[in-house]
């Protein structure tokens, strides 16, 4: 069985941590105007900050991903 590949424990661990933050955004968005309340500052400009923090994240994970796993 040369060549097959299987789940082990780091590739699942790494699978598992980039949902649990993948899916933190969607916390946030629920709490932002408590957030927005606790740090003086507008809903649109935490909002703009999670988005971008998405967007990094979007991009940023598969590269950091695929040069780790060489």
């Amino acid at each position: 069985m040369t060549g097959e590949k299987t789940f082990t424990l780091p590739v699942f661990a790494l699978i598992l941590l980039s949902f649990i933050l993948g899916t933190s955004e969607f916390v946030i968005i629920g709490i932002l105007p408590d957030i927005a309340a606790g740090i003086d500052c507008s809903i649109v400009m935490i909002g703009n900050l999670i988005s971008f923090f998405a967007i990094a994240y979007a991009i940023g994970t598969p590269l950091v991903t695929a040069c780790l796993s060489q």
